[in-house]
């Protein structure tokens, strides 16, 4: 299960929350889903590699948050 794998990952906490059926704002869902996408981070904290999301510019652990144009 990813939740066993990373025990402070960011949007781990909002992942269970949504999964309570607990309402999210708009950053705590973008980093659930980012979380869940990520598979919990369990190769550790790296930075997400599909620059086709649309959530890439606001995923955890980028090196860069400049949106590329």
């Amino acid at each position: 299960m990813i939740l066993d794998k990373c025990p402070n990952c960011p949007g781990k906490k909002f992942y269970i929350k949504h999964k309570n059926g607990e309402k999210l704002i708009r950053e705590e869902a973008i980093l659930a889903h980012c979380f869940s996408c990520m598979g919990g981070y369990v190769d550790g904290k790296e930075p997400c590699e599909i620059k086709e999301c649309c959530l890439y510019p606001f995923s955890p652990f980028q090196r860069s948050k400049k949106i590329d144009k």
